[in-house]
């Protein structure tokens, strides 16, 4: 089980390039598509998604919070599993162990290059999740950390965290990362969940504040091969956030492969590919008058390694 907690968390943030844009209220993370702004997706846990010192760009998110991929895939990040989140991410830990387990994550979409790392400890009967997520994005150092508690019930795991980011170079405290919640259900079917709510105003005149949602649905097609589809979320929590009178600011759908590519080793390969559904999130403004310039293709994706210790 801690694995899969792990992966989640891996997965995790803050979630794709608009996620991550939209998420942290300024941009240092554009929203692409794992965030031009998620999983949102959403500092999850391994983080498997859904962006800092901006303000919320529609999302080609970046999922936060860490998070792990499934049991597939092991993502907000944050529990075993992508995209991000990220977002926002925490390592899950087995049942069976009673010492720590860890993981390592590298993503790249929307909001560039991501690493992730995380554990998981037991502090007598707790499962204690912890994570970082670091980006560069637009010239800004963002830095996370997520802390929560992993509950195994069973093919179901549930991982709860609160996380905190910083724009390093302006030396500032940039989002809160709350509420964060990363679900995983590991049976006949892979199923994983990101929710991070990114949390601006309180740290940053005229901040946003917006919710990423990532989500994903595998099946096993052959050992070690999982095939299924993925959505990414990004909602606008501020007037006009997102646009006049709108509350999305971003919407991804496509498919997913998760691909154990070295067996024993707990090696994940994920790779996710799909469209913007969205004008909000692939139009832009290059001179910055107010006037749309010009759309984006809509192609948005997330590349992932995650390893487990």
């Amino acid at each position: 089980m801690s694995r899969i907690l792990t992966s989640t968390l891996v997965l995790a943030a803050i979630t794709a390039a608009s996620a991550a844009a939209v998420a942290q209220g300024e941009i240092p993370p554009a929203a692409p598509a794992d965030a031009p702004p998620a999983d949102a997706t959403p500092a999850a846990a391994a983080p498997m998604e859904p962006a800092p010192a901006m303000d919320p760009a529609p999302p080609p998110v970046a999922e936060p919070p860490p998070m792990p991929e499934p049991a597939a895939e092991t993502a907000s990040p944050p529990v075993t599993t992508a995209d991000s989140a990220a977002p926002t991410a925490a390592a899950p830990v087995e049942e069976e162990s009673s010492g720590p387990s860890a993981w390592f994550r590298i993503d790249s979409d929307g909001l560039g290059l991501q690493l992730w790392a995380g554990a998981n400890n037991q502090v007598g009967p707790l499962d204690v999740a912890t994570d970082i997520y670091v980006t560069d994005f637009g010239g800004t150092s963002f830095g996370e950390f997520d802390i929560g508690l992993a509950f195994g019930f069973g093919d179901l795991s549930l991982l709860p965290m609160v996380g905190v980011g910083f724009d390093w170079g302006q030396q500032k405290l940039q989002t809160l990362i709350v509420p964060q919640l990363f679900t995983i259900y590991d049976g006949p079917v892979y199923f994983e969940s990101w929710i991070q709510g990114f949390i601006n105003s309180p740290t940053t005149a005229g901040g946003g504040n917006s919710l990423y949602f990532r989500t994903f649905l595998l099946i096993k097609a052959v050992d070690d091969l999982h095939l299924g589809v993925q959505n990414e979320l990004t909602l606008g929590l501020n007037d006009n956030q997102c646009g006049p009178d709108d509350t999305l600011c971003s919407a991804q759908i496509g498919g997913r492969i998760n691909y154990n590519a070295l067996g024993d080793w707990d090696a994940l390969i994920g790779l996710f590919l799909g469209y913007e559904l969205l004008d909000v999130a692939k139009d832009f403004d290059s001179d910055g008058d107010g006037t749309i310039d010009g759309s984006l293709d809509g192609i948005v994706g997330r590349m992932t390694y995650l390893q487990t210790f």
